[in-house]
């Protein structure tokens, strides 16, 4: 038991020591600025953090969603989502303290906007990274294309894909040509 207690106040007096030590520290000029450094560093992060969410719900809210299927259930279960900036209904779904940041945003806009109101709703169904990557693609090579011609191309690519069988390798190459994922594997309607 003394043992214990004299490493107890070994303890005591080596903190006492360290104590005065950091408040002298505390007192130079190189820590005063430190600190003062330290608080504006942690003011920006949280201005640039807020900014950051207000210019992502402004580009949500200022979206001419196009939105199709994610997924092929019933009326009630339908989930879309726009292949212009990505916001998916199914993340209502999910619960919201287990969502990423980028997620949040999208889940808050969803709450507070009936976002069908604005949008155009197309009848295609498919993978809303496929839908997003093609949409891409589209934009790519014909920046100035209206979104009812790129709807159009949208379903003849589409077509394309579920309609022409093609091996493995070749769909992977397709996945790479369209900056998808190398593991995506939702090609067909079915694979939803």
């Amino acid at each position: 038991m003394n043992d214990l207690e004299r490493e107890y106040a070994d303890v005591i007096e080596k903190r006492q020591k360290v104590k005065e030590e950091l408040i002298a520290l505390e007192q130079t000029e190189t820590i005063k600025r430190y600190f003062k450094l330290r608080l504006e560093w942690d003011i920006l992060y949280n201005k640039r953090h807020d900014l950051y969410k207000q210019i992502q719900k402004e580009k949500l809210s200022s979206c001419k969603h196009i939105l199709v299927n994610t997924s092929s259930g019933s009326a009630y279960n339908q989930t879309c989502g726009c292949i212009k900036c990505g916001v998916d209904t199914s993340i209502l779904e999910e619960r919201r303290e287990r969502l990423s940041f980028e997620e949040k945003i999208k889940y808050d806009y969803l709450k507070n906007n009936y976002i069908r109101l604005k949008s155009t709703l197309t009848d295609i169904t498919c993978d809303l990274d496929l839908a997003m990557a093609l949409y891409s693609k589209i934009k790519e090579h014909h920046p100035n294309i209206d979104d009812e011609t790129a709807i159009h191309y949208i379903k003849v690519a589409l077509d394309h894909i579920r309609n022409v069988n093609v091996n493995d390798e070749r769909k992977k190459s397709r996945a790479k040509r369209l900056s998808l994922k190398p593991t995506f594997n939702r090609w067909n309607e079915k694979d939803i």
